[in-house]
């Protein structure tokens, strides 16, 4: 009976484009941080502008996420 050698499957490093992808995925978290922090700020009868902040980054950040994702 012939023996045949058994090796274990190379490990192959991701492609930056899919860590980017995985990255944007995780970009929802500092997203409802700013979402928060502009509520709270509304709730503690700040002026309107103190949500132009979080809007803006807000806005920054899903930008980033779907550029990721698209280029994942």
């Amino acid at each position: 009976m012939p023996t045949t050698s058994l090796s274990l499957p190379r490990f192959i490093l991701p492609r930056a484009a899919s860590l980017a992808q995985g990255g944007a995925a995780l970009l929802w978290l500092p997203q409802a941080a700013l979402l928060a922090w502009a509520v709270q700020a509304m709730l503690a009868a700040a002026p309107w502008r103190a949500a132009l902040l979080p809007a803006a980054g807000v806005l920054l950040l899903g930008v980033l996420r779907a550029g990721c994702e698209a280029w994942g």
